[in-house]
């Protein structure tokens, strides 16, 4: 049975970003001496998963491009930044937040109580980031310790 994409998973494997999570993740699959099952075995992953990665348009998920980042002894912050840029290039905003404030804006409903609003989604989506960066430092130090 052949890959089958759901509602939304066809453009955004076809996204910039998930497009240049491909190829760092391929660039960096061929600058190794390593065999797709090792690689996989290192990611805690399906060789079949990678394969797809390797070969077809697939939807990368963040978690597994960390994974394959350090499987692949690539540092994920960097292919994160290197995202985030593909992403801004696209002509995004800086955050997910500023989103959600300009539709509120947009809409009429920008308040006090929606600028209060607003002021703690910005603290909650710096604590998210900050966590992101202490997850992907956690997940390195213990896919790289030695059992």
């Amino acid at each position: 049975m052949g890959y089958l994409p759901y509602m939304g998973q066809d453009s955004v494997a076809r996204g910039a970003v998930n497009q240049r999570a491909l190829e760092l993740i391929r660039d960096a699959f061929k600058a190794t001496d390593l065999t797709q099952q090792q690689v996989a075995d290192r990611a805690g992953m399906p060789r079949s998963t990678l394969a797809n990665f390797l070969t077809t348009d697939r939807p990368v998920h963040v978690e597994q491009l960390v994974r394959i980042a350090f499987a692949l002894g690539a540092d994920a912050t960097v292919w994160i930044r290197d995202l985030e840029e593909v992403r801004r290039s696209e002509g995004a905003r800086d955050t997910p937040v500023t989103d959600i404030r300009d539709r509120r804006r947009r809409s009429g409903s920008a308040t006090e109580t929606s600028d209060a609003a607003d002021r703690t989604e910005d603290l909650e989506a710096a604590d998210a980031f900050r966590a992101t960066e202490e997850d992907i430092e956690r997940e390195q130090r213990e896919l790289t310790e030695e059992p």
